[in-house]
């Protein structure tokens, strides 16, 4: 075997070797690791679907929120229907990721819908036995064109008594 051969198998097994490795990486990561966390995990669960409703002067919000836990990663879909006067109604879901941890939940996401701007951010605090989310929303207001908040209470919808 020549030297140049040599050099080109030796690149070649390290390359190999590289995606090898990199794959085996990339499972344990994806599939070992959030099993041990879900295993391990003692928080409570508030995965399901979440209503809220809300009245800015004429306009009625009805929000669901569906979340999907993994530990304590959280992502949800958030839908917002607003009802106008003069029966007027427009509705948008925003994507959120967050962490849930010592029964506080954090929030942030951007409209599903890249053309439209839309971000919220929540900061909510499980309660009532863990059938209530309380606490604020903040996001960008396309009605009105400006930063608004709002205090929020989330009841879980799917539990079952």
């Amino acid at each position: 075997m020549s030297a140049s051969e040599s050099i080109i198998l030796g690149i070649l097994s390290g390359i190999l070797t590289t995606l090898f490795i990199s794959i085996i990486i990339a499972i344990f990561n994806k599939t070992v690791i959030p099993w041990y966390r879900k295993m391990i995990y003692s928080g409570t669960d508030i995965s399901g679907e979440w209503k809220c409703t809300q009245n800015n002067t004429d306009i009625k919000e009805s929000l669901i929120m569906i979340i999907s836990q993994k530990s304590e990663k959280i992502t949800c879909l958030l839908t917002i229907t607003k009802h106008f006067p003069k029966g007027k109604i427009d509705s948008k879901t925003v994507k959120l990721y967050g962490e849930f941890e010592n029964r506080f939940l954090s929030l942030r996401g951007k409209n599903i819908n890249k053309k439209y701007l839309g971000v919220n951010v929540m900061l909510l605090e499980l309660i009532h036995g863990g059938n209530r989310l309380s606490g604020f929303e903040t996001w960008y207001s396309t009605t009105s064109d400006k930063i608004e908040s709002e205090k929020v209470l989330w009841i879980r919808s799917d539990i079952k008594h």
